[in-house]
């Protein structure tokens, strides 16, 4: 682990338990010494999955949950207020045009089901508040063929392609299977980024033409079984 790699850990447990203007002045601090400002990533977001099964044991949407840390989330609602009060109608309207904005890249969200990715439907039901200091973006992602995990094993992934948000499960709990057979276990596998990959990632520029290649390197992988 990297110096910087640790940095940015710890500057996204400050933002948990303090304001996110502390986490702002940290960071301004620390990128005039280390480079912070131009490393990637440069936002995280907590993700929470639920996998939905139909009555014939078949995997039929995928519902996601994301909070978004507080900082990036601070500087979101200052954007959408535009110097007006913030109400549930403006913090809905940042969920409408994130789910616009990702639809042509699959809502950062990878199935795979025998090792082939599987055609995802478009998002129709979301909604977006505010959860203390946090935005939180819950969404449903149906499946136009719904998928049988006892067939193939299935795999569910969460990230951007371009590492220029870190999207990450807190733990094995931010996992869940609603209405699945008995004999389903997802499990959460974590991602391993090699030295060279945390460097390069570190040296990225935010202006930088992005590196769509990136961001699987970094991603976590649920392995769901059903045997």
């Amino acid at each position: 682990m990297t110096l910087a790699w640790g940095i940015q850990r710890l500057l996204r447990a400050v933002g948990k338990k303090t304001g996110w203007m502390i986490n702002l002045v940290v960071g301004l601090l620390l990128a005039g010494t280390t480079g912070l400002a131009h490393a990637h990533p440069h936002a995280f977001i907590d993700v929470q999955s639920t996998l939905r099964f139909s009555s014939a044991g078949m995997v039929m949407a995928i519902e996601e949950e994301w909070f978004f840390d507080e900082l990036y989330t601070g500087f979101v609602i200052e954007d959408l207020a535009n110097g007006k009060k913030v109400t549930p109608q403006v913090v809905n309207g940042f969920g409408a045009r994130v789910i616009e904005n990702l639809q042509p890249f699959d809502y950062f969200t990878t199935l795979t089901a025998g090792g082939k990715k599987v055609k995802l439907g478009t998002v129709t039901e979301y909604r977006s508040e505010m959860v203390g200091k946090r935005l939180r973006l819950h969404f449903t992602i149906p499946l136009p063929n719904p998928v049988d995990p006892v067939a193939a094993p299935t795999t569910l992934s969460v990230y951007d392609p371009t590492y220029f948000i870190e999207m990450r499960y807190t733990d094995a709990k931010s996992i869940r299977l609603r209405d699945a057979p008995a004999v389903c276990q997802a499990k959460l596998e974590r991602a391993k980024p090699s030295e060279s990959t945390i460097a390069q990632a570190f040296a990225l520029d935010r202006n930088a033409t992005p590196d769509e290649t990136l961001g699987r390197l970094f991603a976590d992988k649920v392995a769901l079984a059903c045997k």
